[in-house]
């Protein structure tokens, strides 16, 4: 969109873009119209219909390609204005700092027009965004939101892929916020592959404690990723595997061989999405609510709306599929 041409001649159409983000209840500011018409780093993308009419809005600002003295100020405390991205990867992945000289763009909000919602336009303006960034040599595309599941799907179906979950709620929204990042060239591939996998890690032994009140499907769907191991790595003394036997067998309880569990279930979720053991989504969830969380089974089964009677055989009945699919007793 030519923005200069919209604040001087064509104010109708910087209403109808700015009115898409009305509609979608987006929460805007006034000083969000000035954010696009002056900022020089910042820009506007839209999808029109046969017609015209502007059906999906993207505000876009272009970051990265920091100096090394601005690394270093912000690997200090510094937190620059702008440069999201690039200053949340150099402070949650200090060894990976060189991120933050690799350009991309950050998609401040995207919205599409209400009354055409769940037809691929978010998707297809993405796909649009992806394309155009590439031409331009870009080496990323990323994001920033509040996470639900709805809107993690989204993100995640586009090939986007979560590096930092912040560590706490915002106070405003109630909402724990999320990165997400798609890699356009080979070297920031490399970078948000260890990104991810580093997360991953960190997540997963956050969940019992920072992310104890994180929803299960949420934490489910930042766990699937396309990076990971290729195959289950466990460190389990032979004590160890000898409980998570004798409770797959149904000989001690739960509690007796939770260590083991635990250790298991992670692995399980370090691997590659496509090198799992397939569960569903819910069965996937009760393993994060009761084995991560460490949450009652009465409140696992309502995190998972769960049948509380079943809720010990289903645990058992899962932990028993982990244990034969990657062949524990072998390893």
């Amino acid at each position: 969109a030519d923005l200069e041409k919209w604040f001087s001649e064509r104010e109708d159409e910087l209403r109808e873009f700015i009115g898409i983000y009305v509609l979608a209840h987006y929460r805007n500011r006034p000083d969000d119209v000035a954010l696009i018409g002056e900022a020089p780093h910042h820009h506007a993308r839209l999808l029109r219909s046969s017609d015209g009419t502007i059906v999906a809005a993207v505000h876009l600002a272009r970051e990265g390609g920091l100096d090394d003295d601005l690394i270093e100020q912000i690997l200090a405390g510094l937190e620059p204005s702008g440069n999201v991205v690039p200053s949340l990867m150099v402070k949650y992945y200090p060894p990976y700092k060189h991120f933050a000289k690799y350009v991309g763009w950050r998609i401040v909000r995207i919205a599409v027009h209400p009354q055409l919602t769940d037809k691929g336009l978010g998707s297809l303006a993405l796909q649009d965004l992806c394309d155009e960034a590439r031409l331009e040599n870009l080496d990323w595309v990323g994001a920033g939101f509040g996470a639900t599941k709805e809107l993690l799907n989204f993100w995640i179906k586009n090939d986007f892929v979560p590096v930092h979950i912040s560590p706490t709620r915002n106070p405003a929204s109630g909402e724990y916020s999320v990165l997400v990042v798609r890699p356009l060239s080979r070297r920031a591939e490399r970078l948000v592959e260890v990104a991810n996998h580093e997360f991953k890690l960190r997540l997963l032994n956050s969940l019992y404690d920072t992310y104890f009140d994180l929803e299960v499907e949420v934490a489910r769907l930042l766990l699937y990723s396309p990076y990971g191991r290729e195959e289950v790595e466990l460190n389990l003394s032979k004590s160890q595997k000898a409980r998570l036997k004798a409770y797959v067998d149904g000989i001690v309880t739960y509690e007796a061989a939770n260590d083991a569990i635990k250790s298991l279930v992670k692995a399980h979720f370090m691997l590659k999405s496509d090198k799992r053991i397939k569960l569903e989504e819910i069965e996937e969830e009760l393993l994060i609510a009761k084995c991560l969380q460490g949450k009652s089974w009465s409140d696992t089964a309502n995190a998972c709306g769960f049948p509380p009677s079943k809720i010990k055989s289903a645990i058992r009945g899962l932990v028993s599929r982990l244990w034969e699919g990657y062949k524990v007793e072998e390893a």
